[in-house]
């Protein structure tokens, strides 16, 4: 019996076979210390084990790779129904391979049965019930980030050291006509500029590699263009993004869309110059109007003197 000081551990083991269920339960029933015990539930196919998963609540599912459909399909019945249970794959006479490939479908390890032992099986359930809740808060975290960068109203992008983008918000795909998925994994230069190289490669000025090169925020104001090779004017503010290490790993881009702002300057410049030259125009016809007038207070006076 567990103290209320313990952690209770509800693990599902779904095995179809009987002989290495009980080898595994078996495995179980000695892993309990001052901190946590197990309490194990063990059904034969997927089907019981998709049911109980709808009513009951369980830490950890270990999974046997050999259950009919295959382990890939196990593996997406089991998130279809509990998408955040953290799964141990359980392979036999050595397959590593459908191991490796249900960690590459979700699952946060895989054990060799013939291999299991109190004190891996522990190891590996509770690494796999902490990775999965560190990927879960992670998970939390960055839809929480994404929820606040869509309601930014000026394009905001996340760009690595190889100029690649990482992420890109509402605002940034609505600038440049593409989607998220559109987006993401391409060169920044590629997607704002329609360029084959780094922008700094063109001579033109990148405030991406001055964070880069000197830690430091930096701004500029470049010509994109979007996908149907529109130009549009864009004030970049880029600041860089630093690891635990105080490392740069990346850099935030902001990029506010200034067409409308630039249009209308230039076309005020235009109109200051038009008038400008107005001025100008009018400015000398009157000094020639006031030296003709001179000229003909001359002549009459010259007139009158006769």
């Amino acid at each position: 019996m567990g103290t209320s000081q313990q952690e209770i551990i509800a693990v599902l083991l779904v095995e179809g076979d009987a002989g290495d269920a009980a080898a595994i339960m078996d495995a179980l029933e000695p892993c309990t210390c001052n901190t946590f015990s197990f309490e194990a539930l063990h059904l034969s196919g997927l089907s019981a084990a998709l049911a109980e998963l709808k009513n009951r609540s369980f830490d950890i599912l270990l999974l046997d790779t050999s259950l009919p459909g295959g382990v890939l399909e196990s593996i997406a019945g089991v998130r279809s129904v509990n998408p955040e249970i953290p799964v141990i794959a359980l392979s036999g006479d050595g397959d590593n391979e459908e191991g490796v490939r249900a960690v590459l479908r979700g699952a946060q390890d895989y054990l060799a049965k013939t291999e299991l032992g109190c004190g891996q099986l522990t190891r590996s359930i509770r690494y796999a019930i902490s990775r999965s809740r560190t990927e879960l808060a992670l998970a939390k975290s960055e839809a929480k980030l994404r929820a606040i960068l869509d309601g930014i109203d000026i394009g905001v992008v996340i760009i690595d050291r190889g100029y690649f983008i990482r992420s890109a918000n509402r605002c940034y795909c609505e600038q440049v006509n593409l989607s998220a998925g559109e987006i993401i994994g391409r060169h920044c230069y590629e997607v704002s500029h329609h360029f084959l190289k780094p922008c700094h490669e063109l001579d033109h000025v990148c405030s991406v590699k001055s964070v880069f090169e000197g830690g430091k925020s930096s701004k500029v104001i470049h010509t994109h263009y979007d996908n149907i090779g529109e130009a549009v004017y864009v004030e970049t503010v880029s600041l860089p993004l630093r690891d635990s290490s105080g490392n740069i790993t990346s850099a935030i881009e902001m990029l506010m869309n200034i067409t409308e702002r630039l249009t209308l300057e230039k076309d005020l410049q235009l109109r200051i110059s038009e008038l400008e030259k107005f001025y100008d125009m009018a400015v000398g016809r009157e000094l020639k109007m006031l030296e003709l007038k001179d000229e003909i207070e001359q002549l009459k006076d010259g007139d009158g003197g006769k």
